[in-house]
This record gives C-alpha cells, structure tokens and sequence, in this order.
C-alpha cells in the first residue's frame, strides 16, 4: 500500500514545520538567537540542521520502535548532550557567553556541571519534545505516522551529523576524556528509550480529568521552577551539589505531579495547555525584551501561533487519549511503516 497524494503533502509539510519549529523553540523563543540573527540565511540553515533534524531523528525513531513520549524525552536528553557536549561544547567552555555565574560556580573536573545538567533538561523538553508534540497537535491524522522514508532519515541524519564536524570550527577544544563521556551517556539514553515499555492501559484509571486552565499552569510553574534552579538558586551559592541536584529531583516531581493529574488520559487540549504554558514564561520573557530588543517579535509571534492552534485543536475534537500518550500498537507502527512514508 501505499500514501496517496494529499497523504504525502501533509507528511512533508509536518516534516517542514517541525525543522523550522524546533529552532524557533529552542534558539528563538530563548532568547539564545534573537530574531535580527535569524535574516542571516547561514544561521538559519546551521539551527536548522542542528534542531529540526534533530528533532525529526528523535520523532521517526520513537515512532519506528513503538514507544512513547517517555522515550522522546530521553532521545531529547542525548540531543542536548550532542549538541551542548560535542558540537558547541559549552559543558566544557569556561567562557561561553551565557554561563555567567555558572562559569565557575559548579564547575568541576573541566566540566560546569550545573549548567550541563540544567541544559539537558531544556533541550530534552523545550528544543525537542514540545516543538514535536505541537507539530502532532497541528496534523493529529499523521501523530502515529511515518513522516520520513528510510532516505528521509538518512538525509536528516547526515545534516544532523554533519554539525559535529562543523563544530569543530568552536575555539573551545574539550578533551578527548570529555568527547568518550559524551558519548557513553548518549548510548546510554539511547538504549533505555528503546527498552522503555508503555504501562498497563488497564491500570490507567483517572476519576477526573483537570481542566486544561490547570494544566496551562502547571507547565507554566515548572518552566518557572526550571529557570530557577538554573539561575536564581546559583546566585544563592548553595553547595554546588545541591544545585545540581536539583535537576535530579525537580524533573522526578513534576513526573510525579504529572502523572497525578492524569496525564495518560490528556487529550489534545491538555497537551496544547502543557506546552503554552511551558513556553509561557518564556514568551513574558520575550514581551519583556529580556534577551534583546528585538525579542518582542518572538514573544507575539509565539502567542498568535499558539492561538491558531489551539482553535485548530478545539476544531479537531477529541481524540482516543492513549493514541497521543501511548505506544502505538505494533500493528499500527507497521503498518504506517509498510504505506511508505514522505521524504
């Protein structure tokens, strides 16, 4: 079997939306990369085959293993190592712009290790999980498709790959040490979202779904609670341990407060909830031009997509819960594999 036309045009422009979204998230939304950088096409294409490849790499491949969103945010997890231990290696860099305090404060061995522990937990979530759960959220008909041919994943993984070597243009030259570390953690991560399997559907009882108003502010306190275990706790000058610590315990509460608020059973408008509200406080931040002046512009765009979203959600209705959260049944998955998939 195989997609018929319209079927091929909405996996590529899922594919589209999802290189150019996870950037935006990422760098943009961040205030990492400002708008005014983004006129450089150079920049723009760079991002791009670091985050949206990326982020398309992590999406196929959990699709094509039968897992779920756990094993996304651990694929996200070995992003942010690629990326901030490999290819820019800020793990290891003293002088990386945005350390300020955390340049010295927990660094250890040649290593910050707050801010590595902080930024993985942000690429695993903002730069990858989110940017994928809304691009499913805008083609809910393609979420447990297909959306690159075996070709497709080879392209995306050559541009993905090819950053390493660009990045080697970075002053900063970590040790080999610190390359084999990476790596060994990234293989690690791996092979655990792999193994990962789905809980019992029978066991996943909720009484009471919570609004989704309830859900916008528990993502909205957790990015808040993220940012201040990254920069206002340092300022404190705790133990360093306990800083890093923090990114330990922190993600282990909000799995658990998660999971009390029935998120097995979340449908569409709940997952849309859990990522306007995670990317709200970046988004007051951006209003407030913290990272540039220029951030206003990301700060508005932002919230007119999120609006065009969710009324897009709201159109679509409700789907089977266990469909957005859940493993697909392998017959699905492969099923979508044998019907081909876009480019």
């Amino acid at each position: 079997m195989y997609q018929n036309h319209s079927q091929k045009r909405g996996t590529r422009r899922a594919v589209i939306a999802l290189w150019f979204l996870a950037p935006l998230c990422g760098e943009m939304l961040s205030g990492s990369s400002t708008p005014i950088e983004w006129l450089n096409p150079f920049v723009f294409i760079l991002l791009g085959m670091l985050y949206g490849s990326g982020a398309l790499l992590i999406r196929e491949s959990v699709r094509r293993w039968g897992k779920g969103w756990p094993s996304i945010l651990l694929l996200g997890m070995a992003y942010g190592i690629y990326e901030e231990g490999i290819v820019v290696r800020s793990f290891f860099d003293p002088t990386w712009g945005d350390l300020d305090k955390l340049a010295w404060y927990g660094r250890w061995l040649g290593v910050n290790w707050v801010w590595t522990a902080g930024l993985t937990v942000f690429h695993a979530t903002v730069s990858t999980a989110i940017p994928i759960l809304l691009v499913e959220l805008m083609y809910p008909d393609l979420r447990h498709k297909l959306w690159l041919s075996q070709r497709g994943m080879k392209i995306h993984g050559l541009l993905f790959g090819s950053m390493a070597i660009i990045g080697m243009g970075f002053k900063m030259q970590a040790p080999p040490l610190a390359y084999i570390g990476c790596v060994v953690v990234m293989v690690l991560l791996v092979q655990r979202a792999r193994r990962w399997s789905p809980p019992d559907r029978t066991q996943l009882q909720v009484k009471r779904l919570p609004r989704p108003r309830r859900i916008f502010l528990f993502g909205f306190l957790s990015m808040v609670g993220f940012l201040i275990a990254l920069w206002i706790v340092p300022g404190i000058e705790p133990p360093a341990l306990f800083s890093f610590g923090l990114f330990f315990v922190f993600p282990t509460l909000i799995i658990w407060r998660a999971k009390r608020l029935g998120v097995w059973a979340w449908g569409p408008l709940h997952q849309w909830a859990l990522a306007a509200g995670a990317l709200g406080f970046w988004i007051l931040l951006a209003l407030m031009a913290v990272a540039g002046p220029d951030m206003p512009i990301a700060g508005l765009l932002s919230i007119l997509f999120l609006w065009w979203l969710r009324r897009r959600v709201r159109r679509y209705g409700v789907f089977p819960p266990t469909d957005a959260q859940l493993a697909p049944p392998p017959t699905e998955s492969y099923l979508s594999l044998s019907q081909g998939a876009g480019a």
